[in-house]
């Protein structure tokens, strides 16, 4: 069976099925630990694409910039202007 067929019960399945799971405490901890280790001169650009993949790229965005991230890069314009709106 691919995953496009009708699983038990005849749902429809996801091209895809998978997910991720996100500790934000320790993204924040980790994005410290990256800016401690870089030269004070070097910038730290971090890419959210896709909501942060359902995190919410707000949100996500707002953590990054308390913790040391000082741009970010989207794969849309739509998503770079939803961040430069928030």
């Amino acid at each position: 069976m691919n995953s496009n067929t009708a699983s038990p019960g005849n749902q429809r399945m996801p091209p895809r099925p998978a997910w991720i799971e996100v500790d934000l405490v320790a993204l924040a901890g980790n994005l410290r630990l990256v800016r401690a280790d870089l030269p004070a001169r070097v910038r730290l650009m971090q890419v959210i694409k896709d909501d942060a993949y359902g995190m919410g790229s707000v949100e996500v965005a707002r953590i990054a910039l308390r913790n040391g991230v000082d741009a970010f890069a989207t794969f849309t314009v739509g998503e770079a202007l939803k961040l430069r709106m928030a």
